[in-house]
């Protein structure tokens, strides 16, 4: 784990506490690892699985591929795969969370094809939020 997910791990913990997994293996339909995204989280009250992204990289197309892709990349295998062990039930929802740098947030934007069930915060944010003293 780098630091900047590090940092987004705390954050999350923080702000959100929400039960959250590292690099969780997505299953394809022959149970090989289809990807691995970051994080993935629960939001037990809500109802909500959480597939997290995190990346301090310029260019994020490749990113923004699979957000725009995000029911083929990981929703239908992900959720296939939580109803089978049974830690979900149909009344779930997915939603991506992608913590960025702030000079990338307005590029990211533009190129989302979809909003509806995607958030995009700013490390920097998520920074000055675990670390008060943070600049």
């Amino acid at each position: 784990m780098d630091l900047f997910e590090e940092i987004v791990l705390f954050y999350l913990n923080k702000t959100k506490n929400l039960p959250t997994y590292y690099q969780f293996s997505i299953l394809d339909y022959d149970k090989s690892e289809w990807s691995c995204p970051d994080f993935i989280a629960f939001n037990n009250p809500e109802k909500i699985v959480y597939v997290i992204e995190v990346s301090v990289a310029y260019n994020i197309d490749s990113l923004i591929d699979r957000i725009n892709d995000r029911q083929n990349q990981w929703f239908i295998k992900l959720r296939n795969q939580l109803l089978e062990n049974e830690t979900i039930d149909v009344n779930w929802v997915f939603h991506v969370l992608v913590f960025l740098r702030d000079d990338r947030l307005q590029y990211f934007n533009q190129k989302l094809i979809e909003k509806k069930d995607v958030e995009a915060i700013s490390i920097e944010k998520a920074m000055k939020e675990i670390l008060p003293w943070w600049k």
